[in-house]
């Protein structure tokens, strides 16, 4: 209650100010001179409220005290809300020139009204009644004639109730009346604008609507397993309903038609949302078939409630469930486009059209905002919008499944003149096949030779530091490998440690390694690791190599500091304790793009801590199944074995990648490097300047 009230006076508030300021552009007393009345006097300032229903109307203008004073009539929206019969009055000034002429009137209104001339009842509108309720029922523009009394001045009065209009404001977000005098010409060109606004409206609405629902049914019957199209073609065949609905609601005044129309559109709009909601999640394969079989199961519990109870409002008491089918879908769309889904975004911004189009035509019903011109269905235009974006999409995927039929056949030519190839150089190939078993004879030799100089690249002997305890490890796999390690110790203790996987085996692998120990030859522990890391990225570019890569990672000890880079290495762990520390810097190998840039870390060590490094070989090693180590199996291992003295830890390490592999040969080099703070790191030396 307390929520409801503070609305509808925040809604009477925006109307009063919004409707003021409109007021402003209007004349406040226009003239019934002759050429006025040609165009068409519409009497929009002016007026006094009254609060009560009186029984017997104002009397001429003499005998009527001033009233609470209105801006325009759009005041009048209050009666919405308030739900009270009013009396409004005016003085009509009269020129000589037209008094006791008959003129025509047009008195457009939502609600009924009685229309009196100093007292006298001029005409009575909202003689129809609901044929159940007996409540009147007829809306819109109605025209009369009214003869302007023999005198200077006269009372004009409108006795006017809009109770009846309420279930129907969301259709035309505007209240109160309008009236305009004029010759019978002149009303009858404003009847006939306003029918022909609204006729076309409907027009373009319905062939737009109805043009979309035919051709997904058409989609839908030419290809019966994309249900999409079924389901986006029923709820456009709906929206074309509400659309027809909506237009025969302004056109007819038929009280059987009207009530007809209040039972059907609820149960039709949510019926839309329903189906929108299922192509949205059918489009995208968005499988929740519980959540939507709830939100179907809610919209049937819902057509019910209002078939059983046509007065509610859809805009009102409503939005709810609109908001809810709306949102869904909109989770739908972001959902696929998380998923890399092709096209997503163009229904998405269909939905924000809808979803524009449906909050403005709130904003137009509650009296926040005002429609651009009458009967201005801003819905409509965003399920336009909702529509095209659809058609865009079938568009858009039709053409990449063209391009992808396109390619699809390319290839199947392009197989098939390989395919004739192959057939034409099977003799060829026989032929050469005992020539290729020698060669590989002589192949196996060079790789063997070539796996003796990559274990010659390799250090003879590990660095002796006071402070540190060094262990390294390599398993070669079956083919000549590309994993190296190396070690660099400056003259004040500083330790560098590399550690590379170059892509591939065979040669190729070797010579990387070869490639690998040459620039480290190059290292100096004053350089900064990063860009050491960018100048070997740049020579390994220079050499012009198709698939040319070599990871590598830097560790360097420094006092109670260690830094560490990375090229496309895996992270090296620090076990400290209880826990293991991990240090992961992301970075392309080296070769993969010209001037890329890396990043290091640092962090303190401690008497104690012990660091492993090591290549991709072991946890990515596989099993029986095809399944790798894994990098977490790796880590709890290591957390077991790390304060186990650094040779027995690799020795057990290297024998969890024969356990895990089964004992088959290795497809990949597996290295690993384990250093342990056994004492605390010597400090640096300080510097000492003499001088004055």
């Amino acid at each position: 209650m307390l929520i409801g009230g503070t609305v509808l006076i925040a809604r009477a508030a925006l109307s009063a100010m919004l409707l003021s300021a409109l007021a402003l552009n209007e004349p406040s007393t226009p003239r019934l001179d002759p050429v006025s009345l040609e165009r068409g006097v519409t009497l929009l300032d002016g007026w006094s409220a009254r609060d009560h229903d009186e029984a017997t109307p104002p009397g001429p203008a003499s005998s009527v005290g001033p009233g609470p004073s209105i801006d325009s009539l759009g005041d009048t929206d209050r009666l919405q809300w308030f739900g009270e019969t009013r009396w409004y009055t005016r003085e009509l000034t009269i020129p000589a020139a037209v008094r006791g002429l008959d003129v025509a009137a047009l008195l457009e209104l939502r609600g009924t009204a009685q229309v009196f001339v100093d007292g006298k009842l001029a005409a009575n509108l909202g003689s129809m009644v609901h044929p159940e309720t007996g409540e009147p029922l007829d809306f819109g523009s109605r025209n009369f004639s009214l003869r302007l009394p023999e005198k200077p001045r006269a009372l004009l009065a409108i006795r006017y109730d809009d109770r009846v209009y309420r279930g129907f404001d969301w259709m035309e977000p505007s209240a109160g009346f309008r009236l305009t005098l004029g010759t019978p010409e002149a009303i009858e060109r404003l009847v006939m604008s306003s029918l022909r606004s609204s006729a076309g409206q409907q027009m373009f609405f319905l062939g737009a609507f109805g043009g979309q629902a035919l051709l997904h049914l058409l989609l839908f019957l030419f290809a019966r397993n994309i249900t999409s199209n079924g389901y986006f073609s029923l709820s456009t065949a709906f929206s074309a309903a509400l659309v027809g609905l909506h237009f025969q609601r302004i056109l007819s005044e038929d009280p059987d038609t009207l009530g007809l129309i209040t039972r059907l559109w609820n149960p039709v709009l949510i019926a839309t949302m329903v189906l929108l909601l299922r192509f949205v999640e059918d489009v995208f394969e968005h499988r929740q078939r519980k959540r939507f079989l709830f939100v179907a199961s809610l919209g049937v519990a819902l057509i019910i409630y209002v078939v059983i109870r046509p007065g509610t409002e859809a805009f009102t008491e409503l939005w709810w469930f609109h908001l809810l089918t709306l949102g869904m879908c909109v989770h739908a769309t972001l959902s696929a486009i998380r998923r890399g889904w092709s096209g997503a975004w163009i229904i998405g911004l269909g939905l924000l059209g809808l979803a524009g189009g449906l909050v403005w035509q709130w904003l137009l019903v509650v009296g926040a905002l005002e429609a651009p011109f009458r009967t201005f269905p801003i819905a409509y235009y965003g399920v336009g919008a909702l529509l095209f974006s659809v058609s865009t999409y079938l568009a858009f995927q039709f053409a990449r499944l063209g391009r992808a039929m396109r390619e699809r056949l390319q290839e199947v030519e392009r197989l098939s003149r390989q395919n004739l190839e192959n057939e034409r150089s099977a003799r060829q190939q026989a032929i050469e096949r005992a020539l290729l078993e020698a060669d590989n004879e002589r192949k196996t030799a060079e790789l063997e030779s070539a796996r003796e100089l990559q274990l010659s690249l390799l250090p003879k002997s590990l660095p002796s530091l006071d402070h540190l305890e060094i262990a390294a490890a390599i398993q070669t796999a079956t083919e000549v490998g590309g994993d190296y390690y190396d070690f660099q110790v400056s003259g004040r203790g500083v330790l560098t440690c590399a550690i590379g996987d170059a892509a591939g085996h065979g040669a190729r692998a070797g010579a990387l390694v070869s490639l690998m120990k040459g620039m480290f030859a190059e290292f100096s522990s004053n350089d900064d690791l990063p860009s050491f890391l960018e100048g070997s990225n740049e020579v390994v570019r220079s050499m012009d190599v198709a698939a040319l890569r070599v990871s590598m990672a830097l560790l360097q000890l420094r006092y109670n500091r260690l830094l560490y880079a990375a090229a496309g290495m895996p992270p090296a762990w620090i076990h400290r304790g209880d826990e293991v520390e991990e240090l992961l810097v992301a970075g392309i190998p080296l070769g993969g793009m010209d001037r890329t840039e890396y990043r290091r870390q640092e962090v303190r060590i401690a008497k104690g801590d012990t660091i492993l490094l090591m290549s991709d070989g072991l946890p990515e090693l596989p099993n029986e199944d095809g399944e790798p180590l894994g990098y977490e199996r790796l880590q709890d291992k290591f957390l077991e074995l790390g304060r186990l003295p650094l040779q027995e830890m690799l020795d057990q390490l290297n024998g969890l990648a024969l356990e895990w592999g089964s004992g088959t040969a290795l497809a990949d080099d597996v290295t690993l490097v384990a250093i342990r703070v056994i004492d605390d790191p010597p400090r640096p030396r300080r510097r000492v300047r003499f001088g004055m």
